[in-house]
């Protein structure tokens, strides 16, 4: 299974059609650097077991069914410098352990999600960038840079 590739440092599956959940044993790979699942059709959400993956800077989830709110354990990546979590189905509060990440304290120097609108579904104070689907459900999208 894919947990036990305990050296792999990039995983790289954007514009796959994957379908499901997010493997579990995904968030055993310690040495993972890189993450892009984007344009996908995930389902599910992305478990807090995130945290763990201590060696990580770079997480592409957006344009996906992900539902749940952002993990708060996503603050506990240190080397994060890159988080794309548009275009999904996340609610909730962007935490402050994910925005202590920012620059330029930290490396987070983008951070994505769906932010923007009447009534946002993601509230962001710290986001580098913030997006919302157009109102028609197509494929146009709004862009506010922070």
């Amino acid at each position: 299974t894919i947990g036990e590739l305990k050296n792999l440092k990039v995983i790289d599956l954007d514009f796959n059609s994957l379908t499901g959940t997010i493997p579990e044993n995904l968030y055993e790979l310690s040495s993972l650097r890189q993450l892009d699942l984007n344009n996908n059709q995930l389902t599910g959400t992305l478990s807090s077991r995130v945290g763990l993956l201590s060696n990580l800077s770079v997480i592409q989830v957006d344009n996906n069914k992900l539902t749940g709110t952002i993990p708060s354990e996503l603050g506990q990546l240190k080397q994060l410098a890159v988080g794309f979590f548009s275009y999904n189905n996340f609610t909730g509060l962007v935490d402050e352990g994910i925005c202590e990440l920012r620059e330029p304290e930290g490396n987070l120097g983008m951070l994505q999600v769906d932010c923007v609108g009447e009534n946002p579904e993601v509230e962001c104070q710290c986001c580098s960038s913030c997006r919302q689907p157009d109102e028609t459900g197509g494929s146009l999208r709004k862009l506010v840079e922070n």
